[in-house]
């Protein structure tokens, strides 16, 4: 028996069955529903475009890159530089969404980031 589970041990297992009677849904995975929204906001205004690092079936931008070609960038396995960009398309007027995992995601790419966000343009970084 494990330390803090006194109370929920039956005939000496650590685990018990916990039942409730709510039923639990699950909902998309929260880069599936980032995909669609990022085509929803393509839809809606021009000026929206997806920056990704090599990722666009994992971040699910593929599916803006499908819609909007034009306005889909792919970077390659360079995040600082897919920030670069996006800071670039960002002065100019663009509202750029750049992906990535957050496991790549670089700690110089976040500086920029907030480099570019303290000068006023539009930089938006999840994290």
């Amino acid at each position: 028996m494990r330390a803090g589970f006194a109370g929920a041990c039956i005939n000496g297992s650590d685990y018990m069955a916990v039942t409730t009677k709510f039923e639990l849904k699950l909902g998309p995975a929260t880069r599936e529903a980032f995909g669609k929204a990022l085509v929803d906001l393509g839809r809606e205004n021009p000026n929206v475009v997806a920056l990704d690092a090599d990722l666009s079936k994992s971040t699910y931008t593929a599916g803006f890159a499908k819609e909007f070609p034009d306005r889909f960038f792919e970077c390659g396995i360079a995040e600082a530089n897919m920030v670069a960009i996006g800071s670039g398309l960002a002065a100019s007027g663009k509202i750029p969404f750049a992906s990535s995992l957050a496991s790549m995601g670089s700690r110089f790419a976040r500086k920029r980031s907030g480099f570019i966000a303290d000068r006023g343009y539009p930089c938006h970084n999840p994290s």
